[in-house]
């Protein structure tokens, strides 16, 4: 496949599913990129350092223009 005709699509994904998505289309040999960033997040009186989505709700995956229908089945 021909790295020019390949595009960037963004997905949204509903309930916070960013990551199972990513793991389900990287097993599909399908290229994706979640923007991440660090939170510190606090439970309790523990201040934790947790990676997180910098977008919620938003995936990015790169496929060939012919086939951006191919995600819509997933």
């Amino acid at each position: 496949m021909n790295n020019a005709q390949r595009q960037w699509f963004a997905l949204r994904v509903t309930y916070a599913r960013e990551l199972k998505i990513k793991d389900y289309l990287d097993s599909q040999q399908i290229e994706c990129y979640v923007p991440m960033q660090y939170e510190m997040r606090t439970r309790g009186e523990r201040r934790r350092r947790m990676l997180v989505p910098a977008v919620h709700n938003l995936l990015l995956s790169l496929i060939h223009i012919s086939e951006p229908t191919r995600l819509l089945s997933i």
